[in-house]
């Protein structure tokens, strides 16, 4: 059965290097951050085209699930039901198991946001983390999560912060 990892954390919890470390051969990674690199292979955000790099990765997603690699790993932090949501749906509709690759702070707010901010490679600012960590915190989200797990959906829980 083909797979596909939804990556859940904050800017700098990990995500990108576990996609790293466990892509195979026949595999694919879809990232809005691809967006921002894709004309010179350097990083540059641009806020104002934050939604049309989400659409962008979302087209990838469909095309990469379309064409059946084994393998599919979203690289986005996915920290509410709306951004998760459609890369579900669209994966479970072209048969992928899937599975949430949950990273979870090691430790409080403080200190965590100082190693996120600290550890992410795109400068995300302070106030866009604290957000972060408060979104993926969150009551509501975290019950989204536990409802969509009990219907089946595997997870892998990552601890990070050291």
């Amino acid at each position: 059965m083909n797979k596909c990892y939804i990556l859940v954390g904050m800017s700098g919890s990990g995500k990108s290097t576990w996609v790293e470390n466990n892509q195979q051969t026949e595999s694919a990674s879809v990232s809005a951050d691809y967006y921002f690199s894709r004309e010179t292979g350097e990083y540059k955000f641009d806020a104002s085209k934050l939604g049309e790099a989400h659409n962008d990765c979302l087209r990838n997603f469909i095309d990469v699930t379309q064409n059946k690699f084994p393998i599919v790993f979203v690289d986005n932090t996915n920290l509410s039901k709306e951004e998760i949501f459609p890369y579900l749906k669209i994966a479970q509709a072209y048969g992928y198991e899937v599975t949430f690759v949950l990273f979870w702070p090691k430790y409080n707010a403080k200190t965590t946001i100082q190693v996120c901010a600290h550890r992410n490679t795109h400068n995300v600012p302070t106030k866009t983390l604290e957000r972060q960590y408060n979104k993926f915190h969150d009551s509501y989200f975290q019950q989204f999560i536990s409802e969509q797990i009990e219907q089946g959906v595997h997870y892998i829980s990552i601890e990070f912060g050291g």
